[in-house]
């Protein structure tokens, strides 16, 4: 419960931070499911959370925000290794390689993107390994832009490709991969 609370908090200073600039600032919030790939589907079936982003759409090719996932793992049976949750912070570029219309008109606008990035990490685990993590994603999605309670709005789908501690993380600990599909309602600040 402490890492949702974390969660939103992290959220809404992203939300402050860019809401200054008060041109097409989105909060959006959803849910993720996670599918283990390599040596993660040995330890985990699958896992579950919620995403909340915070981003700045003032640019018609080029968004820039943050990302906050948590998962919750539900392992295998029979498992050694237990994990109990994911939480992974990135900030994030997202560079919109198509859209039907001019980004600001959204009448039912599609725009796809693609965003690679940075991630920092807290595995969480039954064990004494340190829990930081530093990795990378790769991500590509869809947005498509309508009106809400008379404010812009977005629904957001989109699939991640997670290393979250490739780069730094304990020596015992293994590297982490798995696909998350995130799906997410934003409305413009």
């Amino acid at each position: 419960m402490l890492k949702i609370k974390n969660l939103i908090i992290i959220a809404i200073f992203f939300a402050l931070a860019l809401s200054n600039t008060k041109a097409n600032t989105y909060f959006l919030i959803g849910y993720d499911y996670a599918l283990p790939t390599s040596d993660f589907k040995d330890v985990i079936s699958n896992a579950m959370g919620i995403q909340v982003k915070v981003e700045s759409r003032r640019f018609c090719y080029f968004w820039f925000g943050a990302n906050a996932e948590y998962l919750i793992i539900k392992n295998k049976e029979n498992v050694a290794e237990n994990i109990k949750n994911i939480f992974t912070f990135s900030p994030n570029v997202k560079f919109v390689i198509y859209n039907e219309t001019e980004i600001n008109d959204y009448k039912g606008n599609l725009a796809l993107y693609l965003s690679p990035g940075l991630t920092f990490s807290n595995i969480e685990g039954q064990d004494d390994l340190s829990p930081i993590g530093i990795g990378g994603y790769a991500n590509i999605g869809a947005s498509y832009g309508f009106k809400m309670f008379s404010r812009c709005a977005s629904l957001d789908f989109d699939i991640k490709y997670n290393l979250p501690n490739f780069i730094l993380k304990d020596s015992d600990r293994e590297t982490f991969q798995y696909i998350t599909i995130g799906l997410s309602l934003g409305i413009c600040l």
